[in-house]
Order: structure tokens, then sequence, then C-alpha cells
């Protein structure tokens, strides 16, 4: 049974039927929030079990900061370089 996630207040943090059908807890505007602070609010501070980059380039080291203790950082593409 997944773990229900608390109200957000962060700007570009947002819950939505259309995120919740395909299975997301939280859906975080990378334009509109430090999606960092927005992922360890989402998880009280725990960090997520798995991180998807297809940028790398200036996304890396924030996309470091998310994962929690024995999470997974997955580098699928390198749009934004190397």
């Amino acid at each position: 049974m997944r773990r229900r996630t608390r109200h957000h207040r962060l700007p570009g943090v947002t819950r939505s039927a259309r995120r919740e059908s395909l299975g997301a807890d939280v859906a975080i505007n990378r334009r509109a929030a430090d999606f960092v602070a927005g992922v360890r609010d989402a998880t009280g501070g725990r960090g997520v079990d798995v991180v998807l980059d297809m940028v790398g380039g200036d996304y890396m080291p924030r996309n470091i900061e998310c994962p929690a203790m024995d999470g997974r950082l997955v580098q699928i593409g390198l749009l934004g370089g190397a």
C-alpha cells in the first residue's frame, strides 16, 4: 500500500487527477519551483527512491541531492550535455 503524501505549499508543486491517474504522488514544475526543495518537502526530507535523468548537464548536481539513502540516480540521456 502506498503512503499518501501531505498537501504541499511550495509553488509549482501540484496535485492533479491526471498525475494521480499515472501513478505519481506529486508533480513538480521545474520552471515554477526548486525541484530539490519540492522533493524534500514531498518526502518529508527522505528523498526519492529513483531519479530518471534525461538532461544531465547543469541538472546533475541537483539530481544528486534528490535520491533517498540507498536511492538510485539513473542517467538515461544527456540532452543538456555531459
